[in-house]
């Protein structure tokens, strides 16, 4: 699922749909968050290091700084 809400930022980015596309990156960050914390990552082809990439950089995206680091 998560994937799937990047794609759809990267769509409403594009259109300059400023709301849609950060609603759609809290969404993946919840899903790539909650996909760490219970394991679920290790039976898909993402890394441990791909998924804390993508929660830093969503989490930078959102302006969630202190999640971020």
């Amino acid at each position: 699922m998560a994937g799937l809400y990047i794609r759809l930022a990267w769509l409403f980015r594009s259109i300059k749909n400023d709301n849609q596309e950060q609603r759609f990156l809290k969404l993946a960050l919840k899903e790539y968050s909650e996909s760490y914390m219970s394991d679920d990552f290790k039976g898909s082809s993402s890394s441990e290091t791909r998924i804390f990439y993508l929660i830093g950089e969503l989490s930078r995206r959102t302006h969630q700084s202190e999640q971020a680091c």
